[in-house]
C-alpha cells in the first residue's frame, strides 16, 4: 500500500492511487437523493477519476470494486479540498 498524504487540491501530475485503470462501477447522489453519477468508470492511469460536481452541496459516494464496495460522505464547500485523499477501504 502506498502512503496517502492530506491534499487540499489534487496534483495530476505527482499523486497516485493503488488502482490505476481498474474499473469500478460509482454512484454519487447528494441530500436530496439526486443522482450526479451512476455508471462504471475507469480509473485514469493515476488511479484518480475526476468529476465536477456543484459547490456548497453535500454527497454520498458509493463505490462498488470486485465484490466489494466502500461509501462515504463528502461535501463541495468554500474550505474543502478538491479532492478525497483519506483511504477508502472496500469491505
Amino acid at each position: 500500500m502506498g502512503n496517502t498524504h492530506p491534499s487540499h487540491n489534487h496534483n495530476l501530475v505527482t499523486c497516485r492511487s493503488e488502482l490505476a485503470n481498474e474499473s469500478m462501477e460509482v454512484t454519487i447522489t447528494d441530500e436530496d437523493r439526486n443522482i450526479y453519477l451512476d455508471e462504471e468508470i475507469t480509473l485514469l492511469d493515476n488511479g484518480f477519476y475526476g468529476i465536477w460536481l456543484p459547490s456548497e452541496k453535500d454527497f454520498t459516494i458509493h463505490i462498488e470494486y470486485n465484490d466489494l464496495s466502500v461509501e462515504t460522505e463528502f461535501g463541495t464547500y468554500e474550505n474543502i479540498g478538491t479532492c478525497l485523499t483519506e483511504p477508502l477501504k472496500l469491505s
